[in-house]
């Protein structure tokens, strides 16, 4: 059995996520190919770098998804990812508060290793999958 490295695990999590809404079109979920409001999947982001912002703008370009939050430590980089959705996001500098919003369903994880696993176990405590 060949070890899989941190960084391939990543990759293929991030591969599998951007590739579900391609896999399950929006008319399986709503009428007319279009979600309703309440089958729509509020995003948040952590981690607003270039991984980040691409990963997030993938994800946006799908109609079932609305991007809700983003989160960064360096506020240039958490300006950056905000412009595009400032008619639907807020921008915080702690990912805790991020967490804590209840209008945010899934979020994506885009920091260094060696802050990823923590943030990935407070999403899941806080139900964001």
């Amino acid at each position: 059995m060949s070890k899989v490295s941190h960084r391939k695990l990543l990759q293929m999590g991030i591969g599998t996520a951007i590739a579900f809404p391609m896999i399950v079109p929006a008319s399986a979920v709503g009428r007319g190919g279009k979600p309703a409001p309440s089958e729509r999947i509020a995003v948040g982001l952590i981690g607003a770098g270039g991984m980040g912002r691409a990963n997030l703008h993938n994800c946006a370009q799908y109609p079932d998804v609305v991007v809700t939050a983003v989160c960064d430590v360096w506020k240039q980089r958490l300006d950056a990812a905000l412009e595009p959705f400032q008619r639907t996001a807020k921008g915080y500098r702690d990912y805790r508060e991020l967490l804590e919003r209840p209008e945010v369903d899934a979020v994506i994880i885009a920091t260094p290793p060696h802050w990823h696993a923590l943030q990935a176990i407070h999403a899941a405590q806080k139900g964001k999958h």
